[in-house]
């Protein structure tokens, strides 16, 4: 079961960007004024106010009954609610984000990575739970498998550390699906493929700047390697161009110095001094 709250900025209240709809990717200072937020789980999931809930569930036990229409008004403060049994049945809760529009770059939509897997994130909510058994064990070998890495190298405290920068990093990225052609006008066609943007918090909904490329770099380039590679080999190639430009520089100051100290070579001629008869 699921229910889902749309953004409270797209609701006609007052919001820092003014009232009305907005739509996706517009500007509207440094928040995501747009898309729905989703909660899915085994249980019953629904969409109300939060007072309301509370009340609710504090003389019952049981969740409150479902707003009459969501979304809600961002005044009415609307959540999304679950009651989780204390029992040993395995109890499950998903959170889902569709943007509708992920990245808009130089005037080309972007959608989304996931929806490669499901047109509606209803339907991704679903797969999510079909495939959890499954993904779970893929990602707990993948940590498992980096963890040792790390503490082999410097013990317990620092594969703690380098384990939440690497989720802090991957965490800050956005993932979009990029459906080929030009993605801006006079680019050059690319085709079909994913593609990874670093996402920004709150600095004017800017993306990819290098106060955030540069401390997430060292991950990036540990997980791959042929870029790595390609980056040293690069950084070789302007080191040994540089020595060769400084050599040439030496040789032509060692020329100039040569020419400027040359005597002058010019002829000379003797003559006697006239004679008195």
């Amino acid at each position: 079961m699921y229910a889902w709250l749309g953004n409270a900025a797209t609701q006609k209240t007052p919001i820092p960007c003014g009232e009305g709809l907005v739509h996706p990717v517009s500007n509207c200072g440094d928040n995501i004024d747009w898309g729905q937020l989703y909660l899915a789980g085994n249980a019953v999931v629904n969409v109300g106010a939060a007072a309301g809930f509370r009340t609710f569930f504090g003389s019952s036990g049981k969740l409150g009954p479902r707003a009459d229409s969501s979304p809600m008004l961002a005044s009415e403060n609307p959540v999304l609610a679950t009651v989780v049994e204390a029992s040993t049945e395995a109890t499950y809760v998903v959170f889902g984000y569709d943007q509708d529009v992920a990245i808009r770059w130089w005037g080309k939509d972007f959608k989304g990575l996931w929806t490669r897997e499901a047109p509606t994130m209803a339907e991704m909510l679903e797969i999510s739970v079909m495939d959890a058994a499954r993904v779970n064990a893929m990602c707990k070998a993948f940590d498992d498998a980096e963890i040792d890495k790390y503490f082999k190298v410097g013990g317990a405290k620092f594969a703690t550390i380098l384990s939440l920068a690497y989720r802090q990093s991957y965490s800050s990225t956005k993932l979009t699906w990029n459906s080929g052609g030009a993605a801006c006008k006079g680019c050059k066609p690319v085709k079909p493929t994913h593609w990874q943007f670093l996402k920004e918090i709150s600095t004017g909904s800017d993306l990819s700047t290098m106060d955030v490329i540069y401390p997430g770099s060292p991950l990036y380039i540990y997980q791959a390697v042929r870029t790595m590679l390609m980056l040293v080999l690069l950084l070789l190639v302007v080191v040994l161009v540089l020595r060769l430009m400084l050599l040439m520089l030496m040789l032509l100051l060692l020329v100039l110095t040569s020419l400027l100290h040359r005597s002058p070579n010019l002829p000379t001629t003797c003559s006697s001094p006239p004679s008195s008869t």
